[in-house]
């Protein structure tokens, strides 16, 4: 397989034109001096399923509909699992991609964090994904906020979520200053001051919370 293969317009979106040459066209230097070609290759069923995975990270809407790419996926779902985190957070991104997809690159808390965030605000997530995703790191959280399809009960788990979450961090900071041995009485005003804005800013956390899902739900 030569590295410089160079294929035109025509012969990127030609079903005939041969996958090594393909390969060989983006994986060399043109994918810099003719990016529009790279759309004309993510659609080509000819197209290399590895390949396909690299043009998934700029082309996933359009590889997502790509017929050898789901015929390839059919025949072997594991494909994916080789795929790194951009090429996953870009499928998991698109309106294109279905459910099990989704649910097969995503649902996991083994997957990368940018993944999850990419998935949880998708609007095809699974409602038992997103059940999911509430004890999930806080980025995959709030992207579950913005989710349009969030369910009114899971917003309401999100946000219970949240407050409890606040609450276990203040009686972390508690048990600390009984273990540091400060005495209540000894604490002066400025740091019974201190707490209080430490406590006033996670009630602003919560509060991006409260205001979210209100507007999301007030109708």
């Amino acid at each position: 397989m030569s590295s410089w293969v160079y294929l035109s317009d025509a012969q990127c979106a030609d079903p005939r034109t041969p996958p090594e040459d393909i390969s060989a066209f983006i994986n060399g230097n043109w994918p810099m001096l003719h990016p529009e070609r790279m759309a004309l290759l993510a659609a080509n069923p000819s197209t290399p399923v590895v390949d396909l995975a690299t043009l998934a990270v700029d082309h996933a809407d359009i590889v997502l509909k790509n017929p050898g790419f789901r015929l390839q996926l059919a025949n072997d779902p594991a494909i994916l699992d080789l795929a790194n985190s951009w090429t996953l957070a870009a499928l998991a991104r698109s309106p294109e991609i279905s459910a099990a997809m989704l649910r097969r690159i995503a649902a996991s808390r083994r997957v990368a964090v940018p993944v999850r965030v990419a998935a949880a605000a998708n609007p095809v997530c699974p409602v038992d994904m997103m059940h999911g995703y509430v004890r999930h790191a806080r980025a995959v959280r709030e992207a579950l906020v913005s989710n349009p399809s969030l369910p009114p009960q899971i917003a309401r788990d999100l946000l219970a979520f949240e407050e409890e979450q606040i609450r276990r961090r203040e009686q972390r900071r508690a048990a600390a200053r009984v273990d540091a041995g400060e005495p209540e009485q000894a604490r002066p005003v400025s740091g019974a001051r201190a707490r209080l804005s430490s406590r006033s800013r996670a009630g602003c956390r919560a509060g991006r919370y409260h205001a979210l899902l209100s507007v999301t739900y007030s109708t």
